[in-house]
């Protein structure tokens, strides 16, 4: 059964620009991932500096593969330095 993972990031102003630029990368690169199905994401309208990602993955085991792969090549530290907060997310199972 399918997983949902709900991510909210919240972007340092000064860096807006360019942690769109990543979200736009990560909507277009993402499902190509093996074990991500799809992906939305969006930009708060009242705060454009916060990001929710809406994905959907084949498990929460392939997803966590997925985030140790970022964190063990350098690739999460590149879009952390962005970040105002650590993100916050959670998995969900539709009802």
């Amino acid at each position: 059964m399918a997983v949902t993972v709900i991510v909210t990031f919240t972007a340092k102003p000064e860096n807006l620009v360019a942690f769109t630029d990543i979200m736009h990368s990560v909507k277009a690169t993402l499902p190509s991932v093996p074990g991500c199905k799809a992906v939305r994401v969006h930009q708060g309208t009242d705060d454009p500096c916060v990001f929710t990602l809406v994905e959907t993955w084949v498990s929460e085991d392939r997803h966590r593969e997925h985030i140790a792969g970022l964190q063990s090549d350098g690739s999460w530290s590149q879009v952390a330095v962005h970040l105002a907060c650590e993100p916050e997310s959670r998995y969900y199972a539709e009802l």
